[in-house]
């Protein structure tokens, strides 16, 4: 009668993990589907910089759209930027 309590500390983590999955596709955490690099994402991308340096003009493009983002008014439309 002693593991009794794993079946509601079961439900109690699947209810935990089902609750991180839902903030997960909220955009409000990271759980499972981590986004993003670490410090060997940075270094694998100045290798293939050299490798290939077709590829700096895509990641300049990339870094100037979620900058881009940033600075919009909200009601400025999609093309209009804050000077």
């Amino acid at each position: 009668m002693a593991w009794l309590w794993l079946l509601p500390a079961g439900a109690a983590l699947y209810a935990l993990h089902r609750l991180a999955l839902w903030a997960e596709g909220r955009g409000w955490i990271y759980y499972r589907r981590a986004r993003g690099g670490g410090a060997m994402a940075g270094i694998l991308q100045d290798i293939e910089t050299h490798v290939q340096p077709r590829v700096e003009h895509v990641r300049q493009a990339r870094e100037r759209l979620t900058e881009g983002r940033e600075d919009r008014e909200p009601g400025g439309g999609p093309d209009k930027l804050v000077p």
